[in-house]
Parts: C-alpha cells; structure tokens; sequence
C-alpha cells in the first residue's frame, strides 16, 4: 500500500497570486495546514493470503470517511475490481484511485495518529465454513469437567466428562443495588444578629413531617442534608441542582389545592459542600443554597397563612454518583406557613400541653435502588446469555448454530495485532527518515540496560497483558 501526495493548494488567504503546490516526494505531513486542499494517489499493488481453497470471490474497498477521520458526514465507498476465484486463474487484487480532500483540523489529526482501514468481503467456500465451525466447537470445549475417580461418590460418577462448563446468565451479573437514604430540610432566615437562625418545624403527630413557620419578608436560606449507612458504596460527590416550585394549599380538611405557580425555580447552590465518609460505615452530605420565595411569584408565600392551612411545595434535587451515568434525582413536598413579620416564635411551654411538637428540620426516607444496564461491548459480550432467545427464522437453520464466544475473542486479537503492525510499519517510517545516533551519555551503556530490564520485569498491566507483551516479544 503507498500513499503519494500530488499537489497542495494553500488555501485563499494564505494565496500570493498563485497556488502553492508540493511534489509527491514531500513530507506527507508537514507541508498540510487545516483549510488547504490535497490531491492524494493511494494504490494497493499486492495483496497476500487470498486463495481459492478458502474464497469463492473477493474485493477490496475504501471509505473516504478513513482517510479524513470518522467525522465525516458522507459515506462514499470506492471499491476495486471483484476477483471470482472459480472462472479465472487471476488472483491479483489491486486498487489504485486518487481523492481530493479538503484539510480541516480533525482530518489532519486522523492522519497524523488515526489508522486508515481497508475492507475485504468475500464469498467463501462450504469447506472454510465447515473448518471454521469444528474450530469453534473445539475452542469452546474448553474447562471440560474431570472424569471421576472409583473414591468419588454416586452422584459424581454420573456427571458427563465430555460436556463443556456452562456459562453464567447475564442475571448472575447484574445485580440490583438497593440503598437507604435519610433527607433533612432545614429553613433558616435572617435574624437581628445578622446571623441565619433554623426556624421551628411545627408536628402535630408522629406521623407528620411538619410544617416551617417562616416569616413576611426575611432572607432565607435552604439546608439539604443526605444520610445513607452505605457510606462509600454509594460514592456521591455534590448535589447538582436544587429546584422548588409546584406551590400548592392544603386546606384544613387536607384537600390540597391547584397549583398557583407550577414553575420549578432553580436555586444557586452554595460555593461549598461538605461530603462525608466517616469509619461506621455512612456517607453523609450537605449542601445549602439562598431561597427568594418572591421568585415563584405566588400569592401564597407573599400573605400570611390562614389558620389550619399550609403551603406545599415541591423540593427536587439531584445528586451526582460516580458509579452512575446521570444524577440521581430525588424529590419530596415539604410544608409551610407564613407569618407576619412581627410574629413571635412558638410557644415551647405550650408544647408540653398538646400534640405540637416543635423541631428544628423535616425528614424523609428514600429507598434508592441502582440497576445497572445491559453491558454490550466486545469485551463483556460473554455475559450476555441469548440461548433462549427467539430470533425471526431460525427454524430455517435447522442443525446449524452460530460462533460462540471464541468469535470475539478472535475479533480482539485480530484488531491488537492490526495495531501492533501498524505501529511498527510507522516506526520503520520514522526510523528510515531520521535514524537514530549511538548514545553519547554520561552513564555506561551496562547501567542503561539493566535499569530498563530491571523495570521491564516490573510487568506493569494485568496477567493477561504482560504474557500476550511477552509471546509478541518472543
């Protein structure tokens, strides 16, 4: 395969009465700037490993999508002449084709590091079918079960030596996480001490959340506070966004009304948040945000509240879990009264003579419960059970069964070795254009190689990674 650049053209700025334009023997690289347009010749003279045993037909094509990068809208398809194996003797596979480009920035940093892939398709024999099918059940028979010894027990002796371990069902994987989340609100305004007092939480029984008793045209500020006794199996890092709205009365019979403002009014949240994981096996957070009720623009939280009334509004909030894709978001009603701004606080000896009890938050309790999604990359496709799934047909098929997982197993170490060769071919480039000078340091080149072996030996990677590291220095 060979790439030739036939001309450059500078784009119209950079123009000085004529083109600029470079012979094919310039540096592919180089001579490109984002804006200009190329000329490229590419040819593939020779191709190896194709055969009539094992293909009926074959051709070759290029996407013009691999040369400028996958960012490329269009998705024209140059393919090259078919070679049919059964009529002619030929077997020459050969493509030659010039494009012209034009250089945008994301083209010229696909052709500095990207890879461009040429497809093959091809009409392959029955026998190359046959052998490929008698790989793959070879290659799953693998992890066979010991054949059982006379010391063994009567219900081991039965068991079948020749069978294959069964794969685990994708449901043995995904697991359903489930989490208790405690939710503290907590109101506080501005005092004549310059300093933000919580305000009491009015419970009449045991039963209720309670309602605040805030007061005519003070500034308020809005205290969350998450608890879980999960503490760093549920890795929160800040809660994201607050919203109130949805105001609503709820008259003394507990009928609540229509909506008077249903917008939800995002709160600007404090500059910070505390995250917690303390040793007892909790996580808690906290987070507090100023509060303008005058940005609902309702009726209700502007007047003072009738007696036996509440206002209800609607909290939402979300929190951002690094085990998550997106926020979790939670949402609750809290309830309030307004009084006048004159008004004194609740009486705490009158407490003691009824139901009222006086607090200084309102609760709530989630049951957060976290699934995780049906994996399907190349890597985790072995998870993914679908035996006993029907697919459109395939009675059709009758005996016949499809690869099984060594198929992908196949795709990922076609795809490493594809980079590994490209990667030397682009060193063997690199290397030929600027050759590398003999070591003129100050340390021996003894010392040199033993520190590299000494870190080489390190195997940094998992098992898998330094032994196929291993067989490809080999």
């Amino acid at each position: 395969m060979d790439i030739k650049i036939v001309s450059v053209t500078a784009p119209l700025k950079s123009r000085s009465g004529s083109a600029v334009s470079t012979r094919a023997s310039s540096p592919v690289v180089q001579n490109l700037q984002p804006g200009c347009k190329v000329t490229l010749f590419l040819t593939i003279d020779q191709v190896k490993g194709l055969g009539s045993n094992d293909f009926a037909s074959v051709h070759l094509q290029v996407r013009l999508a691999s040369l400028v990068g996958p960012g490329l809208k269009t998705q024209d398809v140059y393919p090259s002449p078919v070679i049919d194996f059964t009529s002619s003797g030929s077997s020459e596979l050969k493509f030659k084709r010039t494009f012209q480009l034009a250089v945008t920035p994301k083209a010229l940093a696909h052709m500095r590091e990207g890879y461009m892939p040429i497809e093959f398709f091809a009409a392959l024999q029955p026998t190359y079918l046959e052998r490929m099918e008698r790989w793959d059940e070879m290659r799953e028979q693998r992890n066979p079960v010991p054949k059982p010894n006379s010391s063994r027990n009567a219900s081991a002796s039965n068991s079948n030596p020749n069978l294959p371990a069964m794969r685990r069902s994708e449901n043995d994987f995904v697991v359903e996480q489930s989490h208790d989340v405690v939710t503290w609100l907590t109101i506080s305004e501005l005092g004549s001490d310059g300093k933000y007092n919580p305000v009491p939480v009015l419970s009449q029984s045991p039963l209720d959340p309670g309602s605040f008793s805030l007061h005519q045209g003070l500034q308020r500020r809005l205290r969350l506070t998450l608890l879980s006794n999960s503490g760093k199996q549920l890795p929160w890092v800040a809660v994201t966004k607050i919203r109130l709205g949805n105001v609503r009365l709820l008259d003394p019979k507990g009928r609540a009304h229509e909506s008077t403002s249903k917008d939800m009014v995002e709160l600007k949240l404090g500059k910070e948040q505390t995250v917690e994981f303390r040793p007892d096996g909790t996580g808690r957070l906290s987070v507090e945000a100023p509060w303008d009720s005058s940005m609902h623009d309702s009726l209700l939280l502007n007047r003072v509240t009738a007696t036996g009334q509440r206002i209800l509004l609607q909290v939402n909030w979300s929190v951002d879990i690094d085990t998550c894709l997106d926020p979790v978001v939670f949402s609750m009603d809290m309830a309030l009264s307004i009084q006048a701004r004159d008004a004194g606080a609740p009486s705490r000896f009158a407490s003691l003579f009824n139901s009222t009890k006086r607090l200084t938050k309102t609760s709530a309790i989630f049951s957060l419960k976290l699934t995780p999604p049906l994996t399907r990359s190349a890597k985790d496709l072995w998870r993914l059970d679908t035996s006993e799934k029907y697919v459109r047909g395939e009675e059709a098929l009758g005996t016949w069964k499809a690869r099984g997982i060594s198929v992908v197993e196949d795709y990922e170490r076609l795809v490493a070795t594809e980079k590994r060769s490209a990667d030397v071919q682009a060193i063997k480039v690199v290397l030929a254009s600027s050759p590398p000078h003999a070591y003129s340091g100050g340390r021996k080149p003894d010392e040199i190689l033993r520190d590299a072996l000494g870190l080489w030996q390190k195997k940094f990677g998992h098992r898998g990674q330094v032994c196929r590291f291993l067989r490809h220095m080999e």
